[in-house]
């Protein structure tokens, strides 16, 4: 029993735009109610926040610019940062959990699929993820586009993820049907924290 404790969200000046989180247990086995996709190895993104679940209770009282939805990345885990499995571990092991999120560096891109031209982008997922992360891009049509888009923060890269195609959001099967089907595609991608 007993109701999360959610204290206030300590954010450090150095750390500009970094957000902190304090989740406490109130029993060691307890979760702390989100899933994370580790695809990438320095940082872990929020996939899902379990409804009544330590996040969702502190999301329902924290201002909406600190909030951690699906798609936040999170940089650190108490002390450890730069490694997935050391970030893990410190979450299912500890009593209190501070976590440190990155900004989400959201941007999107117009991109149209020319008939027998392919997007040329390799993506990975897995079947849980809400994301799709570019892994290699090829010769094609969001190479031509990123050779046009001049602006480098809307150049897409390996390591951004597809968050939303064409406004619909979900697992991993949807985006790419949306992908697929779609010859006008509006992607709404997020660039992974910088060390």
């Amino acid at each position: 029993g007993g109701e999360p404790v959610v204290e206030d969200v300590v954010a450090s000046e150095e750390d500009a735009g970094r957000i902190e989180v304090l989740l406490e247990k109130t029993d060691p086995g307890q979760s702390l109610g989100f899933t994370v996709d580790c695809l990438t190895s320095r940082a872990l993104l929020v996939n899902s926040v379990v409804q009544g679940g330590l996040l969702d209770a502190y999301n329902a009282q924290a201002p909406a610019d600190k909030r951690c939805h699906p798609g936040t990345y999170i940089v650190g885990v108490n002390n450890k940062s730069g490694g997935v499995t050391s970030m893990i571990r410190e979450m299912q092991s500890a009593d209190k959990v501070t976590l440190r999120l990155a900004p989400p560096a959201e941007f999107s891109v117009d991109i149209t699929k020319e008939v027998g031209r392919l997007l040329a982008v390799n993506l990975h997922f897995l079947p849980d993820s809400t994301s799709l992360v570019v892994t290699q891009i090829g010769n094609g049509v969001v190479k031509e586009y990123n050779e046009r888009a001049g602006d480098s923060d809307k150049v897409i890269k390996a390591l951004d993820r597809i968050v939303e195609v064409n406004g619909c959001t979900g697992k991993a099967a949807t985006l790419m049907e949306a992908l697929r089907k779609n010859r006008e595609l509006n992607l709404k991608l997020v660039h992974p924290p910088t060390p």
